[in-house]
């Protein structure tokens, strides 16, 4: 109705511009009053300007041609070349591109991700105050700055290396969006691309950082490691992929074997930081490797002393390894209990409550394993305070007690929440006869059993608890 309003003025507007300055001409103003009515040399007269603006009423707005434009290419691609689109434009168009990209493939997408129109599109998602715009103005770009949900819908449009490029984004921004992060991990799953050492490292630092342990992307990493590491000849993404295992506490028997030959075939190659990711990873999920013999002669012969190391906590990280393996020595103890490296020690940020919680581990270690050990002991200091422990262990921990309450309901018979001076609490001791019927703490039995379950036992084939 509007439209149809404007048009007879536009052409009315027009049939009298061109009526005065055709027929008559533009005569030279009378006097000054009518000079400074009169348009300037660069200035519009204000008949075409009337004009220009009744036709730009006429003009699709920007939703419209979003609107109209559909599915096309082409289309969605004129739209964003508009002088009025926003942020929210730009992020329907790019939703609307990548449903086109999803449906027909990469290939698709390899049409317009170098556009200048699309690229304009990138720029005015990832305008942000103080931020430099990315370099590359692809997908992987988009979603690192478009809105979560818009991100995770668009995520099933992207190639294998621009869905790591955007988990890596997440990961260094710890953003841990956990929908997005699932609607990446599936697309990733669901592409038969093989992964690389260097791709299944990058993903599994960033599954280590935002605390993701997605198990079916877990078993494609895996599987990508056991195809590709033997050809590698990279030590970084090797100690990076073990580190990130580490933190996990991913213990897959076949995966670690495999790292553990590629660390024996590539010692030298190895730097130290490598090594000693190696055995807190074999540490941290309490597994020896089939030639872990042999392993473990190749890597102490690099990391003999502090010396090889390139800091403190690294020899301490070392030896603790050690200590958990079974594998601790007494000069190897002596080492990291002597005043001078304490004392090096506690000089560096790195001292921390970690890094005495391994020291007491080490402590305990020399005074019950070790026979021979004449060396330096440590001086214990309280721990409650430094130990804290998750909310689900918490959990776990009340529902045993609770379930220990009822077997053992008087107080001699059960001792909850104490310190054990070794690095650790103990949660709850309790004892029983051959029968399974509570003892007295206070009166040992002539023979008793102990039992006890490593929690490394928990992560067989799968995550750590």
């Amino acid at each position: 109705m509007i439209g149809g309003q404007l048009r007879p003025l536009a052409a009315r507007a027009l049939a009298c511009a061109v009526r005065n300055r055709v027929l008559s001409g533009t005569p030279a103003p009378a006097n000054e009053e009518e000079a400074e009515r009169s348009p300037k040399p660069n200035q519009r007269p204000r008949s075409s300007r009337m004009v220009a603006a009744a036709f730009a009423k006429l003009e699709p707005n920007i939703e419209e041609k979003i609107s109209s434009a559909g599915r096309s290419v082409e289309n969605l691609l004129v739209a964003a070349a508009d002088s009025g689109v926003q942020r929210e434009h730009a992020l329907k168009i790019v939703a609307a591109l990548a449903e086109r990209a999803a449906a027909e493939g990469p290939a698709a997408a390899a049409k317009f991700e170098t556009d200048p129109r699309f690229v304009r599109l990138c720029r005015i998602l990832g305008q942000q105050s103080n931020k430099q715009l990315a370099s590359k103005h692809d997908l992987a770009t988009v979603l690192g700055v478009a809105a979560d949900d818009e991100a995770a819908k668009m995520a099933q449009s992207l190639t294998t290396e621009q869905t790591i490029k955007v988990m890596s984004s997440l990961a260094s921004k710890k953003r841990r969006t956990v929908p997005l992060l699932k609607a990446l991990s599936e697309n990733l799953c669901r592409n038969q691309q093989n992964l690389s050492v260097k791709q299944a490292s990058d993903l599994l630092y960033t599954l280590a950082v935002l605390n993701f342990p997605d198990e079916g992307l877990l078993d494609k990493i895996q599987q990508g490691l056991q195809e590709n590491l033997a050809g590698n000849k990279h030590p970084a993404p090797v100690g990076s992929a073990l580190t990130s295992l580490g933190i996990l506490r991913y213990r897959d028997a076949a995966l670690l074997d495999v790292f553990s030959e590629w660390i024996v075939q590539h010692s030298e190659q190895c730097r130290p930081q490598d090594l000693v990711s190696f055995l807190l990873t074999l540490a941290n999920t309490g597994y020896e490797p089939s030639n872990f013999e042999a392993a473990l002669k190749v890597v102490l012969g690099r990391l003999s002393s502090p010396k090889e190391l390139p800091s403190a906590l690294a020899w301490l990280e070392t030896v603790w390894a050690l200590t958990v393996l079974g594998r601790l020595e007494a000069s190897q103890a002596a080492s990291v209990l002597e005043a001078g490296f304490l004392g090096q020690l506690r000089s560096t940020s790195a001292f921390g409550p970690s890094a005495y919680l391994k020291l007491l581990n080490i402590d305990a270690s020399a005074e019950l394993e070790l026979k021979d050990y004449k060396g330096q002991r440590l001086q214990k200091l309280e721990i409650e305070n430094i130990l804290q422990r998750s909310r689900s262990k918490e959990t776990l921990i009340k529902n045993v007690v609770d379930a220990l309450q009822n077997l053992f309901p008087n107080q001699g018979f059960l001792n909850l929440q104490y310190n054990s001076g070794m690095g650790f609490m103990v949660d709850a001791e309790c004892q029983v006869d051959a029968k399974g019927n509570p003892l007295p703490l206070d009166k040992p039995p002539p023979a008793k059993t102990k039992m006890a379950k490593k929690y490394q036992q928990n992560c067989s084939a799968g995550l750590g608890v």
